[in-house]
């Protein structure tokens, strides 16, 4: 694709994950992004990189876990605002989950 320079890293700050988002969804022709749907990407987005962390085993587990939870908290908002109860449920858990992980990690 023609001008594709959207990479995340780590250490990214989230106006350039933001900005990223953005650009990929132009991509996508018709889709348009509200500003709740960045809060579901954004969380998304950081929960493959915390399941891509902890699974290669890389001693990385500790910023996984924190990714985990910045997800849950992020996805958790959209949930709230969109009203979507079982997601909002599930993330509460899923951020415990982080906090136990940090917690067993460090």
């Amino acid at each position: 694709m023609k001008g594709l320079k959207c990479m995340i890293k780590s250490g990214d700050t989230i106006n350039q994950i933001v900005s990223c988002l953005k650009f990929i969804f132009k991509l996508g022709g018709k889709m348009e992004v509200k500003k709740n749907n960045y809060l579901e990407w954004f969380g998304v987005l950081t929960a493959i990189l915390y399941s891509l962390l902890v699974a290669s085993n890389i001693g990385a587990e500790l910023l996984g876990f924190s990714l985990l939870l910045v997800s849950a908290i992020s996805i958790g908002l959209w949930a709230y605002f969109g009203n979507h109860r079982g997601i909002l449920l599930l993330q509460f858990f899923y951020a415990l989950a982080g906090i136990l992980g940090m917690f067993r990690w460090f």
